[in-house]
């Protein structure tokens, strides 16, 4: 079994979790730097790959305390690599996440919202009249949880991102329960 942890860097307050590869639990909300969890840019893709490349935990294990809510409240980072042209970059703030439940293929779905006071990806934008062959990469992250409401019970999902037209990669994503 594993030992469970209280997860405080995400600056939320959280049932006690566990997420799996350890490295997830160091992943702050909303920044724009990289994480030992973050995807990498590899070989030529730095020169002229465009797109989104996203990892989340692979397991997430909660505590469900008695007369506890319905819904996961452990947070859940998910750590994105992109390299994105305008118009796409432009909608960084507005990244559509979603996350399917292979057992009943049920959709839970939000937006991103930059409202939290970063100011991080707001200085990423380009004027809308760029060229369209300008863009910018970096990393990303944010906590999903805030951005969805998940049952808190044992499922398995699967996760994608997409920002403006651009959709990443998808990734499973394992919750199990106590």
């Amino acid at each position: 079994m594993t030992a469970l942890l209280n997860i405080t860097g995400a600056g939320i307050d959280t049932n006690s979790c566990y997420l799996e590869p350890k490295s997830f639990m160091d992943v702050k909300h909303m920044t724009g730097q990289w994480y030992e969890a973050s995807p990498t840019f590899t070989g030529d893709e730095t020169v002229d790959w465009w797109g989104i490349r996203i990892t989340a935990p692979t397991k997430v294990v909660i505590r469900k305390p008695s007369g506890a809510s319905a819904t996961l409240n452990c947070p859940i980072p998910v750590c994105m690599a992109y390299m994105l042209g305008v118009p796409d970059l432009n909608h960084i703030c507005g990244a559509k996440i979603v996350m399917r439940d292979i057992s009943n293929n049920r959709l839970y779905q939000g937006t991103v919202s930059c409202e939290d006071g970063d100011r991080f990806f707001s200085s990423q934008m380009l004027p809308d009249d760029a060229e369209p062959s300008s863009g910018r990469g970096g990393y990303a992250s944010w906590d999903i949880t805030r951005y969805l409401s998940l049952p808190a019970k044992p499922a398995t999902y699967e996760l994608m991102l997409t920002v403006g037209k651009t959709r990443s990669n998808t990734t499973i994503v394992v919750v199990e329960v106590e």
